[in-house]
């Protein structure tokens, strides 16, 4: 299962995170705004969707490494939904086949064998879709226990714990994904 590959990715996310705690602010300025100016750059290179909408609203590809975030047009759920296909880079990666996949009954595991996907309930009347490779799923998961640890000092991190997790099970939302890609060699989890 992917649950044990994932558990030392995590681990050093997370480490990597911990050791920006005591950055200075100007530091983590620079850091944000070298890592956004990066994501610009590569979704313009490689989104249409993107490309497209930024240049819509007068933004060049000479103009991204000045660009504050601030300075983008809104992007709604309902904007990202309608255009998910070119959206989206990957072939994979497509609304349809992935809304398949969501609600089919096959188990809760990978899409493709690399992505992982969660989705929003729709209750806005747009169901969100959200796909992360393996390297995203880990530096989100060394983000909550980075955050975690830095509260729990001195209690036993390490200690295996039991979980049970009662919520909704079926499709696939974030807090059961969330859930069943713990590695057992941190939780022994049970589903109800």
């Amino acid at each position: 299962m992917f649950r044990h590959s994932w558990l030392l990715s995590t681990l050093r996310e997370a480490h990597e995170i911990r050791t920006r705690q005591n950055w200075s602010r100007q530091q983590i300025l620079n850091h944000q705004q070298q890592n956004f100016t990066k994501l610009l750059n590569y979704v313009w290179e490689h989104s249409p969707f993107y490309r497209d909408y930024y240049s819509s609203h007068g933004i060049t590809a000479e103009s991204l490494a000045d660009i504050k975030v601030t300075d983008l047009p809104i992007i709604n759920k309902e904007i990202l939904m309608d255009n998910f296909d070119t959206v989206s880079n990957d072939p994979f990666l497509k609304r349809r086949p992935l809304e398949t996949w969501i609600h089919s009954d096959e188990p809760l595991g990978l899409y493709k064998n690399h992505y992982v996907v969660i989705h929003s309930s729709g209750s806005s009347g747009t169901m969100g879709i959200f796909a992360y490779d393996r390297h995203a799923w880990s530096r989100s998961r060394g983000v909550m226990i980075a955050r975690n640890s830095i509260s729990l000092r001195g209690k036993h991190l390490f200690r295996r714990k039991r979980i049970a997790y009662c919520g909704a099970i079926h499709g696939r939302f974030a807090s059961v994904t969330s859930a069943v890609t713990t590695s057992p060699l941190v939780a022994n989890l049970q589903l109800c």
